[in-house]
């Protein structure tokens, strides 16, 4: 495997390594040793077995055989947010596919980063509003 950043973002501190993954909860990661933290992004490196039942089973988001059941930007629909990516084998390359992958979910996150920037916008603009019409001075 090659280092495109990874082990430098780690040294740096903007990339936190924490403890294995026991389950998702109220929107928080709750881990083995039974901290709960609530990260940009999680990132599961199970290795060459996919070991996904335990931690995303419950979701219903694989197929009889614990292989996810979208990959890529598509997310499941009982699970919008949560991405998988190399759990495919193409004829083309399981790395190339990867590589793919990893564009299109970056993408959909900028998108959906963007997404959620407009409503926050909207919601502040609107308590503004409020807060404008009852003569209180708007939070700045």
């Amino acid at each position: 495997m090659q280092d495109v950043g990874l082990i430098d973002a780690v040294r740096k501190g903007r990339v936190e390594v924490v403890t294995a993954v026991e389950s998702f909860e109220d929107g928080k990661v709750v881990l083995a040793g039974g901290d709960r933290i609530g990260p940009d992004a999680v990132v599961a490196a199970t290795g060459y077995v996919r070991s996904l039942e335990r931690l995303v089973g419950h979701l219903g988001v694989l197929d009889a055989r614990g292989k996810p059941v979208v990959h890529g930007a598509d997310t499941p629909k009982d699970a919008p947010g949560l991405y998988f990516t190399g759990f495919t084998n193409p004829i083309s390359g399981m790395f190339r596919e990867m590589a793919i992958d990893a564009e299109k979910i970056a993408k959909a996150l900028a998108k959906e980063t963007r997404k959620e920037a407009r409503r926050a916008a909207k919601r502040e603009a609107k308590e503004a509003s409020k807060s404008a019409r009852k003569g209180v001075p708007a939070a700045s």
